[in-house]
């Protein structure tokens, strides 16, 4: 058998696509068979064909779309493997799981500096409530440092020592994106000062840590969120890789009045913002911006023009997708455009909280595509979604808070 696999992997390597997809789906369709060649194929990586990054993460994809229930035990073996690709594999996989099993196993990695944060978000994939306790559990041991605490209560703090080290506090916004999917978000408002947290320490984490409370804040509702996401896009001085979940948390709220904020950080149109900002716009106004001019690209003053000619279409305390109020039915066609499917599916997974990705019905017995499964799921669940509401992991919020 492991002839067999190697002989398929050979073909990953394929300048022609479609012989490279097809050696995946045949991989896939190997199943439990063929995981523990696989595994054994990437720990052992002295194979001619398997020295490649690319080859690796190919084949990892593959161990992630292999379901089957005997896989569990698997990749439980795998969380501690010295193999950091197929560490990093085993909890991923255990997290799309949504099986029990893995709950305590990857509970038992939450606490250890070196499984972590690998730990933290298996599990807020895993959809477990019995791991809410241990999660805020371990947000208290970072809670009861005095200095962290300082830093949470919106302090500056001047840190000269070279010594001082904050990477604890990059658990943090992990943690809160993990309650957030499990429902819980009595953390949530930490995000808040950790996005505006700088350190003049050599050894200071602050930019991971501003780049993931920024993140934090597409998936959960707080109070002066949108007065903060505009502080952060206003900021010259901040890195684009802040700026680029700021316009994502702006997109996931869709209110009116983050449309202006997205425009005014087109300034530099070669860069990958303004084209990050455009693709919002265009997602949040169903407009295709540029189109506005010819030959030439939109400045922000031709984007803001446009708008104050047309902020009268849109409503206060309304969320907006393509130019109408938000209605899931319209998000879920998008999937059908596979280039969009990766984002689409994390779009919907925030509103609804289901991962259409790993999503099944009990009585499917055929392979259905990823719209026929939200569309399948819609029939079943639409009397729980209001259209232009504002929800987050299947939970309606209120928008008046955001301001």
């Amino acid at each position: 058998m492991k002839e067999h696999i190697l002989k398929i992997i050979h073909k990953l390597s394929n300048e022609n696509k479609k012989i490279a997809t097809n050696a995946v789906v045949e991989l896939i369709e190997l199943g439990i068979i063929a995981v523990p060649h696989i595994i054994d194929i990437i720990r052992n990586q002295s194979e001619a064909i398997f020295n490649s990054i690319v080859a690796t993460k190919q084949l990892c994809n593959v161990l992630l779309k292999i379901n089957h229930p005997d896989t569990i035990p698997i990749f439980i073996e795998l969380l501690h493997d010295e193999n950091s690709d197929l560490a990093i594999t085993a909890f991923k996989k255990l997290g799309q799981s949504k099986d029990q099993r893995a709950l305590q196993p990857l509970l038992d990695c939450l606490f250890s500096e070196e499984t972590n944060f690998l730990a933290i978000s298996a599990l807020g994939e895993l959809g477990f409530h019995e791991a809410i306790e241990p999660l805020l559990k371990l947000a208290d041991t970072i809670l009861q440092e005095p200095i962290f605490a300082n830093i949470l209560q919106g302090n500056k703090i001047d840190i000269d020592d070279e010594d001082f080290y904050d990477g604890s506090l990059t658990l943090l916004p992990r943690i809160i994106i993990a309650l957030a999917k499990l429902g819980n978000n009595d953390l949530a408002s930490f995000a808040i000062p950790l996005t505006n947290y700088y350190c003049d320490s050599y050894s200071s984490e602050d930019l991971d840590i501003r780049i993931m409370a920024t993140k934090a804040l597409q998936y959960v509702v707080v109070p002066n969120m949108l007065t903060t996401l505009q502080s952060i896009l206003h900021n010259e001085d901040e890195s684009d890789e802040v700026h680029h979940e700021a316009i994502e948390a702006m997109f996931y709220l869709g209110v009116k009045e983050t449309i202006p904020e997205i425009i005014k950080c087109m300034e530099d149109v070669n860069s990958e913002l303004y084209k990050h900002a455009l693709w919002r716009l265009y997602e949040l106004t169903g407009i295709w911006l540029n189109c506005l001019v010819e030959k030439k690209k939109l400045m922000p003053e031709q984007a803001l023009e446009w708008w104050q000619n047309n902020e009268y279409q849109y409503q206060k305390n309304i969320c907006y997708r393509l130019g109408k109020p938000l209605y899931l039915p319209n998000i879920i066609e998008l999937l059908e455009n596979p280039d969009w499917q990766g984002n689409i599916v994390k779009e919907l997974e925030i509103i609804t909280s289901i991962n259409f990705n790993f999503y099944f019905f009990k009585d499917e017995t055929n392979e259905i595509s990823l719209v026929e499964k939200a569309q399948k799921w819609w029939q079943q669940e639409s009397y729980k979604f209001e259209a232009g509401k504002l929800y987050k992991y299947g939970k309606k919020q209120d928008i008046s808070i955001i301001f």
